[in-house]
C-alpha cells in the first residue's frame, strides 16, 4: 500500500518527497486538534509536547490556521506553566541559562514525525525509482534539498548520474516555462499561456527550496 502511494506521486510534477511529506504533515496537525479538548491533559500527546518541549516556530504557527482558539489555548497551558516555573528559579543574570537550556532542548513533535517519515520515503524512493524512470523524467522531480539528501542515500553511482542529468533537463524545461509565463502576461498573451507556463512559479520554488517547512540541508 505504501509503494503505491509513492509510485503514485511519480505522475504529477511536485518533488516525490515534499508531495508525501505535505499529506502527512496535514494529518499530524489534525492528530493534534482532535486531541487539543477539555481532556488534553491526560492524552498522551500532552505528555509528550511537555517532554519536547513545545512546538518550533513554523509548526505552531501553522497549527494556529487549522486549530481553533480555545483549542490553542489548551495546548499552550502546560507549556506556560513549565516555563514560568523555570522563570521562578532563574538567577538574575543576563544569560538566563536555565531558560536558554530549556530552549536549546526543544525538539518539535511534529518535526520529528516527519522526519522519520522522511528518511523511510526517501528510502522507498530510491527502491521505486528504477521502475519509474520514464515517468520521472516528464515530471519536474525532486526539489533540491531532496536531491540531495537522496544522493546522500543512494548507494548506486549511476542512480545518482541519471538523478542529475534528468534534474539539469528539469530545470531547464522549468526556466523556459516561467520565462514564458513572464513573456506572456506581459505581452498580454494570457490565452496563450499553457497549464505548465501557469504553474511554473510555484514549482520553481518548490525546486529550489522545497515545500513549506523543508529545512535546509
Amino acid at each position: 500500500m505504501e509503494n503505491k502511494k509513492i509510485a503514485d506521486t511519480f505522475l504529477n510534477n511536485r518533488c516525490q518527497i515534499c508531495a508525501l511529506l505535505q499529506k502527512d504533515e496535514f494529518d499530524i496537525f489534525c492528530k493534534w486538534v482532535g486531541v487539543s479538548d477539555e481532556k488534553f491533559g491526560l492524552t498522551k500527546e500532552r505528555a509528550r509536547l511537555l517532554k519536547s518541549r513545545g512546538f518550533c516556530n513554523y509548526h505552531f504557527w501553522q497549527l494556529t490556521q487549522i486549530n481553533s482558539n480555545d483549542g490553542i489555548a489548551v495546548i499552550c497551558d502546560g507549556l506556560i506553566e513549565k516555563i514560568a516555573n523555570i522563570l521562578r528559579k532563574e538567577k538574575v543574570s543576563r544569560l538566563l541559562p536555565a531558560l536558554v537550556k530549556y530552549r536549546h532542548g526543544r525538539h518539535c513533535p511534529i518535526c520529528d514525525d516527519l522526519k522519520k517519515a522522511e528518511i523511510t520515503y526517501i528510502k522507498k524512493f530510491i527502491a521505486l525509482l528504477d521502475s519509474n524512470k520514464s515517468q520521472y523524467e516528464k515530471k519536474y522531480g525532486l526539489c533540491i534539498p531532496h536531491l540531495i539528501q537522496i544522493a546522500a542515500y543512494a548507494k548506486d553511482s549511476s542512480l545518482i548520474r541519471f538523478l542529475l542529468d534528468t534534474e539539469i533537463k528539469q530545470l531547464e524545461r522549468l526556466k523556459t516555462n516561467a520565462a514564458n509565463f513572464v513573456y506572456k502576461k506581459k505581452k498580454m498573451l494570457r490565452g496563450e499561456l499553457t497549464h505548465d507556463e501557469k504553474t511554473s512559479w510555484f514549482f520553481a520554488v518548490e525546486k529550489l527550496a522545497g515545500r513549506q517547512g523543508t529545512a535546509d540541508e
